[in-house]
């Protein structure tokens, strides 16, 4: 502790829980299921403590709160459709249509609903009194709503939610048919989906929130914590994927994949989309106890382990897309 009321440094706390989940099905015979959740929450709570030039004592000021969420989720619903860069898109009108809904429940679970905004302004009209249609939980809540596929349910809490699984799936038992076997060593289908929701940073008023009421500026209720951004990053990577290894060494490898990034940005109320889709072709060949095209002091040398060497062609179509 300092005596200097000049003294500006700050006491930090820093507190973080992280779940990590992983488990590996095989309902049947070289067909496996690995299955993953994840979900961390860090919080920093920091203040200046310091002397009070007027009374003389020890004061803990600038109190706030710092921290970070991200999650494993699920919004495969919805993964899979077009950019549409022109007339609109169906899940931006579904986030659009699922602001009422939120506004109404989530002044009704924190105990603040007092009516239904009958002014004229359209940001209000329509909401519940306090949470109107740019108020920072109810964009949240239905940005994910949309982009997850499902109506608004159960309670709304952005830092309960529980993680959903991500999945990869492998499977090789094309190479167990005779068929098969004559012309190829191992035949290996894949399919891999990761989503995580990221809240990029939020932090809390210097003044506790229930006591700043409305927000004059746009009758909003202050939220607990601000949250600057929301972001879902997506992959399915590979949608799909076949590899062989043909009985000449020889290999092939093709997939497809999908990913998309989707930002709601919470204070320019912007959402940026960007989606990138392609595919990748390769080739390999393995050779055993390769022997060198030239000589050396008489005698062509040999490696006593494998040669092996790999060709991919990957092409990729990337789209952004701000609405």
């Amino acid at each position: 502790l300092s005596g200097d009321t000049n003294q500006n440094r700050f006491y930090t706390k820093a507190y973080q829980t992280a779940f990590n989940g992983k488990a590996t099905l095989e309902p049947f015979r070289d067909f496996r299921i690995e299955l993953t959740a994840t979900r961390t929450y860090r919080l920093d709570e920091r203040s200046v403590f310091k002397v009070s030039p007027t009374s003389g004592i020890y004061e803990d000021q600038g109190f706030q709160e710092v921290g970070s969420f991200q999650m494993t989720s699920n919004f495969w619903r919805t993964a899979l459709t077009g950019t549409y860069l022109s007339g609109g898109s169906p899940i931006m009108r579904e986030f659009e249509a699922n602001r009422a809904q939120v506004s109404r429940q989530l002044a009704t679970e924190e105990g603040r609903f007092t009516g239904i905004d009958t002014s004229s302004d359209p940001n209000r009209n329509g909401y519940a009194i306090g949470y109107n249609r740019n108020n920072q939980d109810v964009l949240i809540h239905s940005f994910l709503s949309a982009y997850s596929g499902k109506a608004p349910s159960g309670k709304l809490n952005l830092f309960d939610a529980i993680p959903s699984v991500n999945w990869r799936i492998t499977w090789n038992g094309l190479s167990k048919l005779k068929s098969v076997k004559k012309f190829a060593s191992n035949v290996a289908i894949s399919h891999n989906y990761t989503s995580t929701v990221n809240y990029n940073e939020f932090r809390s008023p210097l003044v506790d929130s229930v006591s700043l009421g409305v927000n004059p500026l746009d009758g909003n209720y202050f939220p607990k914590y601000t949250i600057s951004s929301v972001t879902i990053n997506e992959q399915f990577n590979p949608l799909l994927g076949i590899d062989i290894t043909f009985v000449n060494n020889i290999s092939t490898k093709i997939e497809y994949r999908s990913t998309r990034t989707i930002t709601l940005g919470v204070t320019n109320f912007q959402v940026t989309e960007q989606f990138r889709r392609g595919f990748t072709i390769g080739f390999g060949y393995r050779a055993k106890g390769f022997k060198f095209p030239i000589k050396i002091n008489g005698r062509r040398p040999s490696l006593d382990n494998d040669l092996n060497v790999r060709f991919d062609l990957a092409y990729d179509d990337v789209v952004t897309v701000i609405r």
